[in-house]
């Protein structure tokens, strides 16, 4: 009865991540289209430079502040009380944005205004989803792999619904619309649901949660996400000016980073620390390749591709149905051969994770080498998603886990931060970096975007794969290091 107890409590979770991953990764997948959509087609209207720079602050700000809420949890709600708040609130922030959609024609300010309460709504459930099944399990680990699968599974798909259901409706008048109604009904029956099988959780949840919330931590709780959303407006409204703000003070965490490590810790803790937040700027030149899959990519298989995958008509925001794909496969594949290689360290595999990311981007720059009259097949775009795909599997898959293995138990919490730093400090450069490859307001030729686009995606290819031997590099000198002062490592 307790198993079942527990089977129950982590379903409903699950139930609660999958929906939050659908209606994150269903509006990613076409932000930049209804981004760069015109008005009269119920789109934003936004130039690509625009488009670029808005949608890197808008994941910077998401990624940002996620300690932050973590912190409120678990200071003023508890994590159940705030899975519950963060699940609601976030629902209806989606509603607010559907409805913001009919007010397209008369500027992008009701929009603006409505996207800017994500990152607060979300920064109360990001984090607090995974600590709860941690602590459902954390006294039957046998138990625990299964109910953590659950949970990566529920991740996966419903970022791999996401990625089937939002390029199919974004060509309709009010697809963008009808994909944010979904979202929204299906994240309020989730929190519904967890609502009402709020109880289930008492023998988990530590006193915070079972007692009200005081005056005090409401006016807490209300000022934070009250100042964050305005916060958000303010970013939303500037973006470049707000992603270079937001590069600097995640340039600056991860400085401290380094002082606490350097002058808090010692011995085989130190190097080790340090050699995590080395992995942590490798992950963040990945990062800014990742997000390529979401962003330029999708401009250039709209612009500048035949739209075909395998013989097969696609919609431009289709090819990123191939990432989660790969991460469920090839995930279990990878669990298989990780045995077989005991020595392929961790700064290896992110070292070669760099690697076949520059791979990915040349797949594109090869494409246009053969293109016909600018024009480029679409498996040469599947090709770039695979490479993207495989390659997170050997540094974004490991990051967390690199943490928990490299990093110092009593740091943990910080370290954490400083990955989810990572993530935010590569949104900000991909916002700025992309517009080198936005096309002009204006419109230029098929000829010169196929220009564009071939000159931008062979410079970062080149860049990365210099990046990615400089890793393999500083991986052969850690480790040969690591063995020469008899530092236990994996």
């Amino acid at each position: 009865m307790f198993k079942d107890l527990k089977s129950k409590q982590s379903f409903t979770i699950a139930a609660i991540t999958f929906w939050s991953q659908f209606a994150s990764y269903s509006f990613s997948a076409i932000l930049i289209l209804y981004l760069t959509k015109s008005t009269l087609d119920y789109g934003l209207g936004f130039s690509e430079d625009q488009a670029y720079s808005f949608q890197g602050v808008s994941k910077a700000m998401v990624y940002a502040i996620i300690m932050i809420g973590g912190f409120m949890a678990d200071k003023y709600l508890g994590l159940r009380r705030s899975i519950l708040i963060g699940s609601i609130l976030l629902a209806f922030s989606f509603l607010v944005v559907f409805i913001s959609g009919f007010f397209v024609q008369y500027g992008n300010k009701v929009f603006i205004y409505a996207y800017a309460s994500i990152p607060a709504c979300s920064s109360l459930l990001m984090g607090t989803s995974s600590a709860m099944v941690s602590k459902i399990y954390r006294e039957d680990r046998v138990l625990a792999k299964g109910a953590m699968t659950l949970y990566y599974m529920s991740i996966n798909l419903g970022s791999l619904l996401a990625f089937v259901v939002a390029p199919l409706l974004i060509d309709y008048k009010y697809g963008p619309l009808a994909v944010l109604g979904i979202v929204f009904i299906g994240k309020l029956l989730a929190s519904l649901n967890f609502a009402w099988r709020y109880k289930i959780y008492d023998n988990v949840v530590d006193n915070i949660d079972k007692q009200s919330i005081s005056q005090k931590s409401k006016l807490i709780v209300f000022s934070y996400l009250l100042f964050i959303y305005l916060f958000t407006i303010v970013c939303y409204q500037y973006p470049d000016q707000a992603n270079v703000i937001l590069g600097m003070v995640s340039v600056l965490c991860l400085v401290l980073f380094l002082f606490r490590s350097l002058f808090f810790l010692e011995g085989a803790a130190q190097i080790k620390q340090i050699i995590g937040l080395c992995l942590i700027v490798v992950a963040v030149v990945f990062f800014v390749i990742y997000n390529q899959m979401e962003s330029t990519l999708i401009m250039t298989a709209q612009n500048n591709s035949d739209l075909k995958l395998l013989g097969l008509s696609v919609n431009p925001a289709n090819y990123q149905l191939i990432n989660p794909v790969i991460i469920i496969f090839g995930g279990m594949l990878l669990i298989r051969i990780y045995p077989m290689l005991p020595r392929f360290y961790i700064p290896y595999q992110f070292a070669t994770g760099t690697a076949l990311a520059a791979l990915g981007l040349f797949m594109v720059y090869f494409g246009f080498l053969n293109a016909h009259n600018g024009i480029i097949s679409g498996n040469y775009i599947a090709l770039t998603y695979l490479f993207i795909s495989i390659s997170e599997l050997f540094v974004s898959a490991i990051g967390l886990s690199m943490i928990g293995i490299y990093c110092d138990p009593k740091m943990m919490g910080f370290a954490m931060g400083a990955w989810y730093i990572s993530a935010s400090l590569s949104n900000s450069i991909t916002g700025l970096v992309n517009q080198l490859v936005a096309l002009p307001e204006k419109g230029v030729s098929i000829l010169e975007s196929a220009y564009i686009y071939k000159e931008y995606f062979y410079t970062a290819g080149l860049v990365t794969l210099v990046i990615s031997m400089f890793v393999f590099v500083l991986a052969i000198v850690i480790i040969k290091f690591m063995k020469i002062k008899n530092i236990e490592f994996v």
